[in-house]
């Protein structure tokens, strides 16, 4: 069987490799105890059985962790061949770039982001009621559509310079 860096390799910006790997080991460690209870023939297929546990228990930290890197591509890809994310993506980037800023005020959002990020809770937590609503007031109070991060730096770094 194949585990870690041999099946995936995250980038290591985001420091998940290593929760990866953690987590592939409990997958096998669950998979040899399903395979050796049923029979004493376990060796068969059990490679091929673990690859696709292995693969569904990775799917949304791979998502999570590519998502940032596609970002970046489709960034630069998008200025050289003039191309926008779809509506659903922009809609997307727009929510979490809004839970970021909110994290930095609200200790609350900061944890669950942090949770989110060290894979101890899924993504979906972003979108809980409690974060959904104050992502939304604060989308409200600005009345504006919610600036890029980047242009948020942008204009800090002007503001002081």
């Amino acid at each position: 069987v194949a585990l870690g860096d041999a099946v995936f390799a995250f980038n290591p910006y985001y420091g998940q490799g290593m929760t990866a790997a953690a987590m592939s080991a409990l997958v096998l460690d669950r998979c040899l105890h399903q395979r050796w209870k049923k029979s004493q023939n376990a060796p068969i297929g059990f490679g091929q059985h673990f690859q696709h546990q292995l693969a569904r228990s990775l799917k949304t930290p791979w998502r999570s962790a590519t998502r940032g890197d596609r970002a970046w591509l489709a960034s630069e890809d998008s200025m050289i061949t003039a191309t926008k994310p779809n509506k659903i993506s922009q809609l997307l980037g727009q929510y979490i770039e809004q839970v970021m800023l909110l994290s930095m005020d609200c200790p609350e959002v900061h944890r669950t982001m942090n949770e989110i990020y060290h894979m101890v809770k899924p993504p979906i937590a972003f979108f809980q009621p409690n974060i959904a609503a104050k992502v939304l007031m604060q989308a409200w109070k600005r009345k504006t559509k919610p600036p890029l991060l980047l242009q948020d730096c942008e204009s800090s770094i002007t503001a002081r310079g």
